[in-house]
């Protein structure tokens, strides 16, 4: 039964966050991009969608440290090994959710536009601030997990 909730589950969570992958770079692009501070810059088109991984990579490093934080909390079990509920919530929330939400082909044909364009450094910077920003952002989801565990008590 777990399985089958986790392959329905995944493929739900998939849809929700790729609908609000949508939502998010529209929001964006509406209200962010259109000011006159991005005006007539080249990489312009693409903030929304480096917000959207940005965000992405933040709530994958909350995940990745807040659900063994709860196996501890609610269902008794070990930091290092997932209970199967809390595993199921990792396997939907993470693959489902987050790979529907976050976009790295879409990034990629983002960069390889600009320098099929002859733009080669605005393409690079789209791949050098991805990179960097998920990066980043992951390390302080990781790391805000580490702040609530701390002050739990736990760990």
């Amino acid at each position: 039964m777990i399985v089958l909730f986790s392959v329905l589950g995944t493929a739900l969570g998939g849809a929700l966050g790729a609908l609000s992958r949508w939502k998010l770079d529209l929001a964006v692009k509406t209200r962010w991009v259109g000011k006159r501070a991005l005006a007539g810059k080249p990489l312009r088109p693409y903030v929304g969608i480096v917000v959207v991984n940005t965000v992405g990579c933040f709530l994958l490093g909350f995940l990745t440290g807040i659900l063994p934080l709860l196996a501890v909390l609610v269902a008794g079990g070990s930091t290092v090994d997932y209970p199967g509920v809390t595993g199921t919530m990792r396997f939907v929330l993470s693959t489902g959710f987050l790979g529907g939400f976050t976009t790295f082909s879409t990034a990629v044909l983002d960069a390889w536009t600009e320098v099929w364009a002859r733009r080669v450094r605005a393409g690079m910077s789209l791949i050098v601030v991805g990179w960097v920003s998920g990066l980043v952002s992951y390390l302080l989801g990781l790391g805000l997990t580490a702040l609530v565990s701390y002050l739990l008590g736990i760990g």
